[in-house]
């Protein structure tokens, strides 16, 4: 029976010692991030910006370091899209930016316009907020899940594996915390006040992060970051934001064999204890 306690307090002391822990958390980006910024992405007034309020522009950044990612992981960030001309009831905020990990290349870029930074890209996955949908995508703003079965993934309504309606304030900044979480199987996204957008399992996730396609990267790891576009600007208005991220963090989950080795070690450690006391 104490052996028994005593086991199920080390099981309890691997779990704490196999908690999640932080990768990286960037609190602002005053300083330099060390991120690679690729187009027309820039650091502007401590803010990770993707792009200006400027026709045609296209802003990817990615963290250099790829990711274990398939075990699970949570990121929260500070999102801001903001118009042309804030309090002008014709301007509003687009194209639209993502959050995107993938294990094609460190210096990957996708198409601008509609495809917001990262259509194009080979095994990818990416969370979308699009505030100006065209053709081929939904008729109305969004926040959408997009990864394709066939690579590469679009930003289209085909590649959509779950959305929902998002309010863009005309004339406004559009503002908010976008959180994604992924558990191994099934993944919640959070944006502001919205309820989560919760797709059940989701096996081309799984096949994305598990590809042995992408001989430089082991599976289960990936690079992760953040794209936006802006429209062309023919008329006023016409998708010309600046999109931002002013935090962000990712926190990633234990392997299961870190808990297993402590387990196993602080077995090893009671039952040596107890042959000293002759209660084995």
């Amino acid at each position: 029976m104490k052996l028994l306690r005593l086991l199920c307090c080390v099981v309890a002391v691997a779990s704490a010692g196999g908690a999640a822990r932080a990768n990286f958390i960037f609190t602002d980006f005053a300083t330099d991030p060390g991120l690679t910024l690729l187009g027309d992405a820039a650091v502007t007034d401590d803010a990770l910006c993707l792009t200006q309020a400027e026709a045609n522009q296209t802003g990817i950044a990615w963290f250099p370091v790829p990711q274990r990612l398939d075990l699970g992981f949570e990121t929260p960030a500070r999102v801001k899209i903001m118009p042309l001309r804030v309090g002008t009831p014709e301007e509003s905020p687009g194209h639209g930016m993502a959050f995107v990990f993938q294990r094609d290349d460190p210096f990957a870029q996708g198409a601008g316009g509609a495809g917001l930074g990262y259509a194009g890209i080979g095994s990818s996955v990416a969370v979308e907020l699009d505030t100006s949908p065209g053709a081929g995508d939904f008729s109305t703003a969004h926040l959408s899940l997009q990864a394709s079965s066939a690579d590469p993934t679009s930003a289209g309504l085909a590649d959509s594996l779950a959305h929902a309606d998002l309010t863009v304030p005309v004339g406004e900044a559009l503002e908010g915390d976008l959180t994604i979480r992924w558990y191994g199987s099934q993944m919640q996204i959070f944006f502001g006040g919205m309820p989560p957008i919760e797709p059940g399992e989701l096996p081309i996730v799984m096949d994305v992060l598990g590809s042995t396609k992408d001989f430089q990267l082991t599976p289960g790891y990936a690079w992760v970051g953040f794209a936006a576009a802006t429209g062309g600007g023919q008329v006023a208005g016409d998708g010309m934001a600046q999109h931002c991220v002013t935090r962000w963090e990712l926190t990633v989950y234990p392997e299961p064999t870190t808990l297993g080795l402590l387990a196993l070690g602080g077995l090893g450690l009671v039952r040596r204890r107890l042959r000293r006391k002759g209660r084995l």
